[in-house]
């Protein structure tokens, strides 16, 4: 079984050159938690409500002047939606991440987190019948 076949989620974009005022206005417009950064249609980063707090309003930057870029966590893990589950899943608990983008032919199609990881790994092997019960 691979990525393609779980529940990828849709995941909000910015361009990496963005200001950092117009995507905390788009998180907060659409009650989210992060926005995957992309340059030149390619995930480069995540900005994240922490990220913002810690690396711009906690330094006593301009929100206005400062570029995604330059606050943004660049440390994302990518993979292609046609990547094994397990591997993934190993590769995550590895990193220390909760979830990783999914692309398609270089074209991002979302993002998966370990719930679903998870999920997908235990519905693969109970239609294999590798694990009983609920």
């Amino acid at each position: 079984m691979t990525l393609g076949s779980c529940s990828i989620s849709e995941v909000l974009q910015c361009d990496s050159n963005h200001s950092v005022i117009k995507v905390s206005r788009i998180l907060r417009d659409k009650n989210a938690r992060h926005v995957l950064v992309v340059d030149k249609g390619k995930p480069v980063g995540v900005i994240s409500v922490t990220d913002i707090n810690n690396r711009l309003v906690a330094e006593d930057k301009d929100a206005s002047e400062t570029k995604v870029y330059e606050i943004m966590s660049k440390d994302i893990i990518v993979k292609d939606k046609n990547d094994g589950l397990t591997k993934t899943y190993v590769e995550l608990l590895k990193a220390n991440k909760y979830s990783c983008v999914i692309v398609d032919k270089g074209k991002v199609k979302g993002m998966i987190d370990m719930k679903e990881l998870m999920n997908c790994i235990v519905k693969e092997k109970n239609k294999n019948g590798r694990i009983k019960g609920s």
